[in-house]
């Protein structure tokens, strides 16, 4: 199966290197590797269905290209849903894996109508939680025998080269905060969660990644000062150092707004490493949320994030205490689980196998 990932590349995680390398194990060729710049994009995916009418164009991360206000949004929106209009009409068939139902930091209504005007020429939706079947089904009204569930693949392999267990002598719980920093990712309500005198006392809290802000970035460090168990590394970091502060946790805590998530690359790569994960409940996770290395927790308003969140942690630290084996012991059933249930070839044969149906109807 001749099939066109998009995009090709991904500098941000490795979902598109595992993705397509499990595609190609499962006899699908990516045939846009190397192809540079969306007007080559557009002109040799055409040339590729005319040529050969069993051409794939499988789309991730669409929600974001009508998420924004002005006319720069508006037009390229519109552009992809010509382009897809004219890929399906040639004969190709378009594929989208639904990452979240809408972009974390959008702002525009006319998001809603792109996607129910994309999903018109979609012959296969690929989903990483039920969630995200419920919403395509009652929302959008997309036929539930044109979804795929499977689960978002292990990082296994991007991490077995460093990750190693933790060696510190003290017996606080160290938790550890990790990836990029914006508004949606809670950080704010993570230090607040923090700031109480049983988390002084119990643990420590490291805080790594890149903020997209300075406005943001400046109310992280003052909201930090005078709180000596709360570090901070507000910078991108290398594998090494992502290795280093995943080898130095217990667990890692990932405090998202949920309003727009249903799908966490962290948390699987907090899973990948063998570690337990505090997080709140949402898609993917209400999935995982009965598995001993779920630490998740709700909330209705911002009162509630702050002190759920600190619940969650101090339940953790209560088990820990009780067991000095609990974080070790629920970070093997974690690494367990990534491995046996999350691996990409398995996960990827179900996508390619679909690919085959969608040119059957």
């Amino acid at each position: 199966m001749r099939v066109i990932f998009y995009p090709p590349h991904s500098n941000s995680n490795d979902y598109v290197k595992l993705a397509t390398e499990a595609l190609e194990s499962n006899d699908c060729e990516i045939i846009n590797k190397r192809w540079e710049g969306d007007l080559n994009l557009i002109l040799k995916s055409i040339l590729s269905v005319l040529k050969n009418k069993k051409v794939i164009f499988h789309f991730n991360w669409l929600e974001e290209n009508a998420a924004h206000k002005g006319a720069a949004s508006f037009v390229k929106s519109r552009l992809i849903l010509l382009f897809l209009y004219l890929f399906h009409i040639l004969g190709g068939k378009v594929v989208w894996t639904m990452h979240n139902a809408k972009s974390h930091n959008g702002i525009n209504a006319r998001q809603d109508e792109f996607i129910r005007s994309f999903l018109k020429w979609t012959s296969l939706v690929i989903v990483h939680c039920t969630e995200s079947a419920e919403i395509l089904t009652k929302d959008y009204h997309f036929p539930e025998n044109k979804i795929l569930f499977v689960p978002h693949g292990n990082y296994c392999k991007s991490i077995n080269n460093y990750v190693h267990d933790n060696n510190h002598k003290d017996s606080k719980v160290h938790f550890l905060y990790f990836g990029a920093i914006s508004k949606y990712k809670g950080v704010p309500y993570l230090i607040k969660a923090f700031d109480c005198e049983y988390l002084h006392n119990n643990a420590e809290l490291l805080i790594c990644g890149k903020v997209n802000n300075d406005e943001l970035k400046k109310r992280i460090e003052d909201s930090v000062e005078g709180i000596d168990n709360i570090k901070l590394k507000l910078h991108f970091l290398s594998d090494e150092e992502l290795g280093s502060a995943l080898a130095g946790c217990d667990a890692t805590v990932l405090p998202y707004e949920k309003d727009s998530m249903q799908n966490s690359g962290s948390a699987i790569m907090s899973i990948s490493a063998g570690k337990a994960t505090v997080i709140p409940i949402f898609g993917y996770i209400k999935d995982i949320a009965d598995k001993d290395f779920i630490i998740s927790y709700d909330y209705k308003n911002k009162k509630e994030q702050v002190e759920n969140l600190r619940n969650a942690m101090i339940e953790f630290c209560e088990k820990n205490k009780k067991d000095p084996d609990y974080a070790h012991r629920v970070g093997e059933e974690a690494k367990r689980f990534a491995v046996d249930e999350l691996d990409w070839d398995n996960i990827m044969a179900k996508v390619a196998k679909r690919y085959n149906d969608c040119f059957r109807v």
